[in-house]
C-alpha cells in the first residue's frame, strides 16, 4: 500500500481545517504540466447516449445536427487514447463501470487531484450525480486520501486547474459550477498557502 494511504480516522476528509495538510508523495499533483505518470479514466464500456439537452450545449448541437451516436467509434477513439498513454509510459487507472453512469467516462468531472489528495465533486446534472460513487470507490479501494468533498454547491473537476505549484485557477459558469462551490474550494487551497 502506498505511504500516502488514508487512515480510518478520516477516510473522507484528510484536509486540515486550518491548512497545513501534508502533501502526498505517492499520489497527487502540483501542476497541469508536469510529467504524467498516472491518469484516472472512466470506463468506455458503459459510455452511451443519454438525453442531456437541459444540461449540455454539446448535446443540443449534436441533436440538431442529426448526427447519430456511434458507440463503436467512441470505443475506437478511447482505445487510441489508451495507446497514446501506454506509449508515453503512463499507468492508466479506470473507474469502476456502472451501467447507470453513461457519462462516467469523463472521470475529471466527478473528482480531481490536488497535492493533498482527491476532491470529490458535486455534479449539477441530476443524471450524473451518481458519478461520485465510482470515484469514491476507486480512491477508497486504492487507499488514496480524499482531501475533501464539495458540499457548497455544484462543481465539476474540469473547472479546477493547478497552473503552477502554488497557484490555481477555479472557474464557474453558474450552473454546472457555481460561485459558492468555487469559493469553497478556493478557501481550502488558500489555507494551504496557495
Amino acid at each position: 500500500m502506498p505511504k500516502d494511504a488514508m487512515t480510518a480516522a478520516t477516510p473522507l476528509q484528510c484536509r486540515a481545517a486550518n491548512g497545513g495538510t501534508a502533501a502526498l508523495s505517492d499520489w497527487g499533483i502540483d501542476s497541469e504540466y508536469g510529467v504524467l505518470s498516472d491518469v484516472l479514466l472512466g470506463p468506455v464500456e458503459t459510455f452511451g447516449h443519454m438525453d442531456n439537452s437541459a444540461f449540455s450545449s454539446i448535446y443540443r448541437d449534436t441533436a440538431l445536427s442529426k448526427r447519430a451516436w456511434d458507440h463503436a467509434t467512441a470505443v475506437a477513439q478511447y482505445n487510441e487514447m489508451l495507446s497514446a498513454y501506454a506509449d508515453g509510459g503512463v499507468t492508466v487507472h479506470t473507474l469502476p463501470a456502472d451501467e447507470h453512469l453513461k457519462y462516467g467516462v469523463y472521470a475529471r468531472d466527478s473528482s480531481f487531484m490536488t497535492p493533498w489528495g482527491a476532491v470529490i465533486t458535486q455534479m449539477a446534472n441530476p443524471r450524473r450525480r451518481g458519478e461520485y460513487s465510482a470515484a469514491l470507490r476507486f480512491y477508497l479501494e486504492k487507499g488514496i486520501p480524499i482531501y475533501d468533498m464539495v458540499s457548497a454547491g455544484n462543481f465539476e473537476g474540469g473547472d479546477f486547474h493547478i497552473i503552477e505549484p502554488g497557484a490555481v485557477l477555479i472557474g464557474y459558469t453558474g450552473m454546472r459550477c457555481e460561485e459558492v462551490s468555487a469559493r469553497q474550494i478556493g478557501a481550502w487551497v488558500e489555507k494551504e498557502g496557495w
